[in-house]
C-alpha cells in the first residue's frame, strides 16, 4: 500500500504505508481500496485482504497508522464474507446507516448457497469494533 504525491509526476517521493507478508499487516491477496472521508482529511483507509477474508483499515491522514482488522461474520440470514473480493465505503450519512456504509464483495457463499454477492455493514459497527471514534 503506497502513498503518492498526485503532484509528483515521476512517483519518486511515493511513501509505503504497508506491505504484505514480513513485519507487514497485510496478506497476500489484496483485492481493494477504499476511502472513508472525515472531514479535514480525516478518515480511512480499508483494504480488502483476500487471503485472511479481512479489512485492515488505515488512518486517512499523517503516517496512516495501522488502527487494526476485522471480519464480517455470519448473520441470521446470511454467511460471512469469505474469499474478499473487494470493497467500497461512503462516509455520507444514509437512512440506517448514520456513519456511512461498507460494501463487501463477498466471493464464497454458503448459507444460503448462491454466487458471489455483496454484504452490506453499517460504518459504525466498524468504528465500534476497531474502537475509531
Amino acid at each position: 500500500l503506497w502513498r503518492a504525491d498526485l503532484t509528483d509526476a515521476t512517483g519518486a517521493a511515493k511513501i509505503q504505508v504497508d506491505r504484505v507478508g514480513g513485519d507487514g499487516n497485510l496478506w497476500a491477496d489484496v483485492e481493494g481500496v477504499a476511502l472513508w472521508a472525515g472531514p479535514d482529511e480525516a478518515g480511512y483507509i480499508v483494504v480488502s485482504v483476500q487471503g485472511r477474508s479481512w479489512f485492515a483499515v488505515f488512518e486517512r491522514g499523517g503516517d496512516n497508522l495501522y488502527r487494526g482488522a476485522f471480519r464480517i461474520g455470519p448473520g441470521a440470514t446470511a454467511d460471512g464474507v469469505s474469499g474478499t473480493d473487494g470493497v467500497e465505503v461512503l462516509s455520507d450519512p444514509l437512512p440506517g446507516f448514520p456513519s456511512g456504509l461498507l460494501v463487501a464483495q463477498d466471493d464464497r457463499n454458503t448459507n444460503p448457497t448462491e454466487t458471489q454477492n455483496f454484504k452490506y455493514v453499517s460504518w459504525a459497527d466498524v468504528e465500534a469494533a476497531l474502537g475509531l471514534k
